[in-house]
């Protein structure tokens, strides 16, 4: 995590022997243009062949890792073995979150029991990050459920940009459940969803955010923003007491918190990858 979540919250046949006979120059002719045409089809054969059989020399496509990248897309479906190191960064704060890939979703869970400690004091979090940045434009979105989810413990699922004074759009409790963003002063949406969607996209100068409601994407806010290359990062976490006022372990809120997230999607006009 950067700044313990800023500070709380990157690719020719020569001529064929003929007869020299003088009769036979335009049989040579006629076979050579013959000769040329077949040679010609064949090279397109073997280009379209090993376009459908070969990886893309501009990509990379891992059988049975769940991850397409290219130089400018990358999709994780977080199946498979576990998270793939080439791709991603991922850490915990405090005792206790866990990051677990199963089948077909990623777990960021914090247990009822998890609590600070010395290294980041007030922050409990399990965070990944993409180790490729977008330069340019980007379109970035996860999918998200909570299986384990209970109101009034301050905790936020956050897409944003893994940079200081980032974008980021944000599913929790400031108090209460809502979608929130630091994009621009914009009032949080109240909300009771247990599943959907959350999404950054920078075009030209204009940042904007955006969440899943009825199966179609809602922005939530929009602004001008320098432009930077910036890696990406989703993060559950609590601060504890700093910015939701709440504290995570009392007696009568403390329980265990879960996330299931799937189907992340980077597409940028440059990816650079580390």
């Amino acid at each position: 995590m950067s700044d313990a979540l800023n500070r709380r919250i990157r690719r020719g046949l020569g001529d064929l022997p003929l007869p020299a006979d003088p009769g036979f120059d335009a049989v040579r002719s006629r076979s050579r243009r013959e000769v040329n045409a077949l040679s010609y089809a064949l090279v397109l054969v073997a280009v379209l062949a090993a376009a459908v059989l070969l990886p893309r020399v501009t990509g990379l496509r891992e059988v049975g890792s769940d991850i397409t990248a290219s130089p400018t897309t990358l999709v994780e479906a977080f199946g498979g073995a576990g998270l793939d190191p080439r791709r991603w960064s991922s850490s915990t704060s405090g005792i206790g979150p866990s990051l677990v890939v199963s089948d077909d979703h990623l777990t960021i869970r914090i247990p009822a029991d998890a609590h600070e400690d010395a290294v980041a004091p007030g922050l409990i979090a399990g965070s990944l990050v993409t180790r490729c940045a977008a330069r340019g434009d980007y379109d970035v979105q996860v999918r998200f459920a909570l299986p384990e989810w209970q109101p009034n413990l301050g905790v936020m699922l956050v897409l944003r940009e893994a940079a200081p004074a980032s974008a980021a759009i944000m599913r929790g409790q400031v108090p209460g459940d809502v979608y929130a963003t630091t994009i621009a002063p914009t009032p949080n949406t109240r909300t009771s969803d247990r599943s959907g969607g959350l999404r950054l996209i920078r075009s030209g100068p204009t940042v904007s955010s955006y969440y899943l409601q009825d199966g179609e994407w809602a922005r939530l806010a929009s602004a001008e923003a320098p432009a930077k290359d910036v890696a990406f990062e989703l993060t559950l976490w609590t601060d504890d007491a700093a910015r939701t006022g709440q504290r995570w372990r009392t007696a009568s809120t403390s329980a265990s918190v879960a996330v299931a997230l799937d189907d992340f999607v980077l597409s940028a006009a440059t990816l650079v990858c580390s």
